[in-house]
């Protein structure tokens, strides 16, 4: 988990008193508000502040002086990190909402995970899978290996991936936290796989 802030900013008043914080592995973000000493509207904000798939991996976040909340991005690879503003809805740029509900790429749960001699996971690529990308990354963002798509599936509406847990050397990789993602043709997916030996 990357730590965050409370939102005091004034370009979207709706989250004011809203903390936010994100995991590295998934890119995935949550906020909630503490009222009272509780927890009340924990919510996924993954999908409205990842449109596009821009975000790959979290490892902080920021304020500004007017308090609004920042996402610090590493990247996938070095030298690719990026600060992403969190902003009001309709003021992003990229894949319009109509074209993201017709790409609509859907990953299923991985199947066995956690897992140690293979995972499977099915998706529906919503657009032509010969024009989408699937690799396993580690924590530190280092590529491990480009997947390709699991044999019998041609033709179907669905496709799956799987993952023996070895690098592209094919050399078993050590236990631990991998990173799936697929992307491509303005989708992106991903989905936390944990292999243990």
């Amino acid at each position: 988990m990357v730590g965050g802030y409370v939102y005091r900013g004034e370009a979207i008043p709706a989250l004011s008193g809203s903390y936010f914080f994100g995991d590295f592995c998934t890119a995935a973000i949550w906020s909630f508000r503490f009222v009272n000493g509780m927890i009340s509207e924990f919510t996924d904000r993954t999908a409205e502040l990842s449109a596009g798939g821009e975000v790959a991996w979290i490892s902080g976040f920021a304020e500004d002086s007017a308090g609004e909340i920042y996402i610090v991005d590493r990247g996938l690879a070095e030298g690719q990190g990026e600060l992403w503003k969190i902003v009001p809805d309709g003021t992003t740029t990229g894949v319009s909402a109509s074209e993201t509900s017709s790409l609509a790429l859907r990953l299923s749960t991985a199947t066995p995970n956690p897992f140690s001699i293979k995972t499977r996971i099915d998706l529906e690529p919503g657009s032509d899978r010969s024009r989408l990308n699937a690799a396993v990354y580690s924590p530190a963002g280092r590529l491990v290996r480009e997947l390709s798509w699991a044999p019998g599936l041609q033709g179907s509406g669905s496709a799956a991936l799987e993952w023996d847990g070895r690098d592209a050397r094919g050399v078993d990789c050590p236990s631990g936290m991998y990173l799936l993602r697929v992307s491509g043709d303005g989708q992106d997916a991903r989905e936390r796989l944990v292999l243990l030996r």
